[in-house]
């Protein structure tokens, strides 16, 4: 009998969207960049970082279209998001955030995810993607 051999994982990413900017607001418009940003880049990349600073080496292959690159580092496009992350904050204290019981937890859970993107492009986003 052989040793076992360890499995392969693949998550595969859809990373492309339209050219979206200064195309407008919801629900076609540059919002849609924006959440994209917020809710999936912002957060991947942090765990990425984690990953790296764990020591993790030539684990992954990631791939950006040219024009979500483009897009990721527009400087207005920087501001935008956020502007869109501190927006997904406020809309996380008008859902309940003091409250108690599942709207309260939601709330905070999602004032949560909203505050650490918010630092993120504070920080690691500071001049784009």
């Amino acid at each position: 009998m052989t040793d076992a051999v360890p499995g392969s994982f693949a998550l595969v990413l859809h990373s492309h969207l339209p050219w979206l900017r200064h195309h407008g607001v919801w629900p076609l418009g540059e919002e849609w960049l924006h959440q994209a940003w917020v809710e999936s880049y912002v957060p991947l990349v942090a765990e990425l970082d984690a990953l790296a600073a764990e020591g993790h080496r030539d684990v992954l292959t990631l791939g950006v279209t040219p024009v979500l690159a483009a897009q990721l580092d527009d400087p207005a496009a920087v501001v935008d998001a956020r502007t869109w992350a501190g927006l997904w904050e406020m809309r996380c204290r008008e859902l309940g955030f003091g409250q108690e019981g599942h709207r309260g937890d939601i709330a905070r859970y999602e004032f949560g995810c909203a505050r650490r993107a918010s630092e993120q492009l504070e920080t690691r986003w500071r001049h784009g993607g």
